[in-house]
């Protein structure tokens, strides 16, 4: 249901009219591949303009998916987040100190040395980072003919990637960058929870955090933390993932129970 194109770039060639308005649409069809060389249609994305694809060098459209996948190291979080050598503060200095309110919990000094701060966002991730769609773009699939709305509700599906159009030249044929899967560490921090559903008869919850990347799980049950909507978890988890193949992170609070 969520498949992964192991070729991840695709090009064709094709003589296309100066005026954007006399240009013929893009159609991309998802078929279904079944027994006895059966392969019925998921599902259709007709792209009427080309205009907003257009791109000097094919690289500026396909290259963000080269760089999408390769891993990034801004700072290795073991090591002292002060350069101070007399005072060593922890992970929870730096997260205190960045939120209101909480101020009073940063180790003595860390304020004063004017330490690194985080950056906290009060609100959904996507609406800060554009959807975190500014390297690939998302293109609603339908049965049928006629103009539709992204993440309609009679999408029946989704296709993701980036769609390039380009004078072709002998130089720009060979800028087409290789994409290789991508070894990583996928590290998460669980710092709290806010106002979690009571799970339990008693009007609480017993919560602790499951972590799932591909097919990779990691669950902290172990530590559940007893009676609490507002848990403070404090955990840190590390998995192993490939990319594109491992594209989803879940992060799921579950409610422990002593009968499951």
């Amino acid at each position: 249901n969520n498949p992964i194109f192991p070729h991840a770039i695709l090009t064709l060639q094709v003589d296309l009219p100066v005026e954007d308005i006399y240009s013929p649409p893009i159609n991309i069809h998802v078929f279904d591949r079944r027994l006895f060389g059966y392969t019925p249609l998921v599902g259709s994305k007709s792209i009427t303009s080309l205009k907003d694809y257009e791109k000097k060098h094919i690289s500026e459209g396909v290259g963000g998916l080269q760089r999408l996948i390769k891993p990034v190291i801004t700072q290795d979080v073991s090591q002292i987040l002060s350069t101070d050598t007399d005072h060593t503060y922890d992970w929870w200095s730096k997260y205190y100190a960045s939120v209101e309110g909480e101020k009073n919990k940063v180790q003595e000094g860390y304020l004063e040395n004017s330490n690194d701060k985080l950056i906290v966002y009060s609100q959904e991730l996507e609406e800060v980072f554009n959807g975190f769609s500014d390297v690939v773009k998302t293109f609603s699939l339908f049965k049928g003919k006629g103009e539709q709305e992204s993440y309609s509700s009679s999408a029946v599906g989704y296709f993701k990637g980036a769609l390039t159009v380009c004078e072709v030249t002998d130089e720009s044929i060979h800028e087409l960058p290789e994409i290789y899967p991508q070894e990583v560490i996928v590290r998460v921090y669980i710092v709290k929870g806010i106002d979690l559903q009571a799970r339990d008869i008693g009007g609480s919850a017993d919560p602790y955090v499951k972590v799932v990347v591909g097919k990779k799980v990691m669950s902290d049950k172990i530590n559940f933390i007893v009676d609490k909507q507002n848990p403070v978890f404090g955990r840190v988890f590390e998995l192993p993932a490939l990319l594109p193949y491992d594209n989803r992170l879940t992060i799921s609070v579950m409610d422990h129970d002593y009968l499951s």
